[in-house]
């Protein structure tokens, strides 16, 4: 695999991520902490 698909599946990732953060209306630290470490390593 090249450096390129690396970074378009990293992006891919974040987008997943934010995503998920702002369908919350109210989000608390908790929950946020939550979502982040389901996508982080």
């Amino acid at each position: 695999m090249n450096e390129q698909i690396l970074e378009n599946g990293r992006r891919k990732i974040a987008r997943e991520c934010r995503d998920k953060l702002k369908k919350l209306k109210k989000l608390s630290n908790k929950q946020s902490t939550a979502i982040l470490k389901d996508y982080l390593p």
